[in-house]
């Protein structure tokens, strides 16, 4: 079973991932959704997950805290993490995320196609 938590405070991305996660046609898929990073990291702390999805922009515990707080724990450290950055994210924007150690990327909005690229590339699907 793959595992999946989806980082959004915005339901309508939330709704969208699983839309996309669910186009894949994938019979062994298994996900959680949570609108903030501080549920996540309990989340994490508590379960067993093959993929984070996180949204950089929330109230509270942004995308670039949750990352450090993830990478800094010795049991997720190595999980995959599928950044969605920021509406008109640049380069350096990717720049920084990719120095907090994620797997892939997509720059919201997200067409399902360049989400689904993420997720077979991180997943190896």
């Amino acid at each position: 079973m793959t595992r999946i938590l989806i980082v959004d405070d915005e339901a309508n991305v939330r709704t969208a991932v699983v839309q996309v996660l669910l186009s894949c046609n994938r019979t062994d898929l298994d996900f959680d959704q949570v609108s903030t990073g501080t549920e996540a990291l309990r989340r994490l702390q508590s379960g067993r997950y093959n993929l984070m999805l996180a949204d950089t922009a929330m109230p509270g515990m942004s995308g670039a805290e949750l990352m450090r707080a993830v990478r800094g724990d010795d049991k997720l450290k190595a999980l995959p993490v599928i950044m969605m950055l920021a509406v008109g994210a640049g380069k350096q924007d990717v720049l920084d995320a990719v120095a907090l150690g994620i797997s892939g990327f997509v720059i919201k909005p997200f067409r399902p196609d360049q989400l689904r690229v993420q997720l077979k590339k991180v997943l190896g699907w």
